[in-house]
C-alpha cells in the first residue's frame, strides 16, 4: 500500500519522460515481485522498450551496491521493479526486498507511449 505516491511527465511526441516519488505504509497485501503502476499513458506495442532507473532509495532489504530499476513491458501501464542483484544480471525486487512501512523510492525514465 503506497504511502505516497507523486510523479511528473514530460510528453514530446510519442516519447513519455517520468519522474516518481513512492512510499509505502504496509506490505500486508503483497506478495512475489514488485510493480510500479499508474505511468501516465500505456507503453507502445512491439519493439520499444522503455526503463525507469532509482536514483535514491530508503528501506531496503537490500546487499549494499545493489541498484533498483524496472523495466516497461509494451502495452502496458507499469514497470517491472527489477534488482541488479545476478552474476548474470537482473532479477525482480520482491516484496521482502522492500520494507514495510519505511520503503522508499525516488525514480526517473522513459518509454515510447501508443499513439
Amino acid at each position: 500500500v503506497h504511502a505516497q505516491q507523486q510523479g511528473l511527465y514530460t510528453k514530446i511526441g510519442s516519447v513519455v519522460t517520468i519522474q516518481a516519488y513512492i512510499t509505502t505504509s504496509s506490505l500486508a497485501s503483497c506478495d512475489g515481485t514488485l510493480y510500479m503502476y499508474g505511468l501516465p499513458f500505456t507503453s507502445k506495442s512491439g519493439n520499444a522498450f522503455g526503463g525507469i532507473t532509482g536514483v535514491y532509495g530508503t528501506g531496503f532489504n537490500l546487499t549494499a551496491g545493489t541498484n533498483v530499476s524496472a523495466y516497461i513491458e509494451n502495452n502496458n501501464v507499469y514497470g517491472n521493479m527489477m534488482v541488479w542483484d545476478l552474476t548474470g544480471g537482473t532479477g525482480g525486487m520482491t516484496h521482502t526486498e522492500w520494507t514495510s512501512g519505511s520503503g522508499g523510492l525516488i525514480a526517473t525514465g522513459q518509454y515510447v507511449a501508443n499513439f
